[in-house]
């Protein structure tokens, strides 16, 4: 998480956007606040700006990761992709 926690939790908001469109087990799930070294930008957050700042790309990133998984675990399954889907941190066929 590259964004400043001020006690509002936005770690957690951020680790579900990408969970959730990752089909991720929530259990499982575990966050880690980066370092304040510049290489990570502006890490400063209110009014709600982290969410809805990042929202979008770590939206399309955890589909983007949501698909990759499925393709790889329909070849594992020997199936297509298209008779797979993600749900609870695992790829199901049929």
């Amino acid at each position: 998480i590259i964004r400043a926690e001020m006690g509002q939790h936005v770690g957690t908001a951020l680790a579900r956007i990408l969970a959730d469109e990752l089909e991720a087990d929530w259990d499982k799930v575990r966050i880690v606040h980066v370092d304040t070294d510049p290489k990570w930008g502006l890490m400063v957050t209110g009014g709600s700006w982290s969410v809805w700042q990042t929202f979008p790309v770590f939206s399309q990133a955890g589909a983007a990761g949501r698909i990759a998984l499925i393709e790889a675990g329909a070849t594992l399954l020997g199936t297509s992709a298209a008779n797979c889907t993600a749900r609870g941190g695992a790829v199901h066929a049929g």
